[in-house]
């Protein structure tokens, strides 16, 4: 079968709002937040070449587009398809140009996919999962619970020595420091972040609202008094507002030596109660399927698994050695 070309976005010659429009409502549908002026400002930075993107065919209506990142040595490439678009066709068209030109200087690529339809999507992941491509799979979920202010969760009482505030309290420093210890042991790391930089980076962006409204009443913290003088930041959460009624857990982070005494369960019961007295009806979040203590934790909160989605990974330096 003849594979579509692929071009970079700048050079396509054809509509290129349609089928980012059909991108976003994609997403949406996913429980991903989209900004709402994300579809103009993407089609503005892919036509200046601010973002980056290959589209298929070249020209007249778009059958798939892939979108890419880049943050120091590490990538991020989200691949469509819209419903004119073939797994086999445009799929493997836009995979095969970008694996061939990857970004100068990046080491690890992670791509996530999604389709017009369910369907499209589910036969777009098996062709990306072919062992003729060089991809490692992780798979993740999204989890979903509503809010019922008639049924709380229970408020559950801190150690002795640990007091709950807010991290809207902390510097960004300090928060991506434990945000990244936390992070360093579990089957999670270098997932989002490989660096403190990095993380800190990300952070920002949640805490300043640029993935959606931070509700920092509803993100709260833990702090362990050492003595009378000192105090250690050891846990906190942070939520987003998704939709007129929805909220987000962007972030859950416990330090290493402060596990296993119910500050995680603490924080999330302390961040629903939260919620629930700020009008949300329901709560959503991500987490890998490896992370079985994180999705243990989520399950035993009431959270249900509502989506599971593939997350591709390139490891560009080994794809080379072994060419």
């Amino acid at each position: 079968m003849h594979s579509p070309d692929a071009v970079p976005a700048r050079d396509h010659r054809g509509d290129l709002l349609e089928p980012l429009f059909l991108l976003a409502k994609a997403l949406r549908m996913k429980g991903e937040t989209v900004p709402p002026q994300w579809v103009e400002d993407a089609v503005a930075g892919l036509r200046d070449g601010r973002l980056q993107g290959l589209v298929s065919p070249g020209s007249g209506e778009v059958g798939g587009l892939l979108l890419t990142t880049v943050q120091g040595e590490r990538g991020y490439a989200h691949l469509f398809l819209t419903e004119r678009g073939k797994p086999r066709g445009e799929g493997r068209s836009l995979v095969r140009t970008f694996l061939a030109n990857p970004p100068q200087g990046v080491r690890r690529v992670d791509f996530t996919i999604s389709a017009a339809t369910p369907e499209l999507e589910t036969e777009l992941g098996r062709e990306l999962a072919s062992r003729d491509l060089p991809f490692m799979t992780m798979e993740r979920v999204r989890m979903f619970r509503t809010l019922d202010v008639a049924d709380p969760p229970a408020e559950r009482p801190l150690p002795a020595g640990y007091i709950l505030c807010l991290a809207q309290d902390f510097s960004l420093e300090t928060l991506a420091r434990l945000d990244f210890e936390s992070f360093e042991d579990s089957p999670d790391k270098g997932l989002v972040v490989e660096s403190l930089e990095d993380d800190v980076r990300i952070l920002g962006k949640i805490m300043h609202g640029e993935l959606g409204p931070a509700l920092k009443e509803s993100s709260p913290a833990i702090v362990h008094t050492l003595s009378e003088d000192k105090e250690e930041l050891v846990g906190f959460l942070l939520t987003i507002q998704q939709g007129i009624r929805t909220a987000l857990i962007a972030d859950l982070a416990v330090s290493p030596r402060a596990r296993r005494i119910g500050l995680g369960r603490t924080l999330l019961s302390r961040a629903l109660r939260g919620l629930m007295a700020r009008g949300f009806s329901e709560v959503g979040l991500w987490v890998t399927k490896n992370n079985v203590a994180a999705c243990n934790l989520y399950t035993s909160a009431g959270f249900r698994v509502t989506h599971s989605e593939p997350i591709f990974i390139w490891n560009v330096a080994s794809s080379i050695e072994r060419t």
